[in-house]
Order: C-alpha cells, then sequence, then structure tokens
C-alpha cells in the first residue's frame, strides 16, 4: 500500500519522472541479490535514481489524507485498485 502511495505521488508531482521512478524501482526493488528488496530504503534509491526528493513524496503521502487538500486519491483517474 505505502509504494502505491509514493507512485501515486511521484506521478502526482512530476509526470515527466514517473517512468524513470518506475524502472528504477523495479531495477532496483526486484532483484535476487538485493538484501533491501521492496523496502523503504530501496524506494529512497529509485527516487534518488530518478531525481526526486523524499521529502516531496512523503508530503504528498501526508496531504492525500487531508480533506482540505486539492490532492484527491479518490478522485484520481489513475488509481487502478
Amino acid at each position: 500500500m505505502e509504494e502505491d502511495l509514493n507512485q501515486l505521488c511521484v506521478y502526482q508531482i512530476d509526470k515527466d519522472k514517473y517512468w524513470n521512478y518506475l524502472e528504477a524501482f523495479y531495477n532496483l526493488c526486484f532483484t535476487k541479490d538485493a538484501e533491501d528488496n521492496l523496502s523503504k530504503k530501496c524506494t529512497q534509491k529509485a527516487l534518488k535514481a530518478a531525481d526526486m526528493e523524499q521529502e516531496e513524496i512523503d508530503d504528498c503521502i501526508l496531504k492525500s489524507f487531508d480533506s482540505k487538500s486539492n490532492f484527491n486519491v479518490a478522485m484520481d483517474p489513475n488509481l487502478l485498485l
């Protein structure tokens, strides 16, 4: 669930970097010998590879739970859950 929010926020913040992030996440986080597969540490590596800041993503995730925010996860047409 957390990674779904990470990806949604990456897309919301910078659509051009979205595919870079997904590629980096796949290459870094789905390897047989990576000790931190699918972890927060791995997500941070993928964000760095996509030239994005963890703080931006964390802020976006927090705003996604704020009803006063313009960010509306439920109305996002790209949400496929």
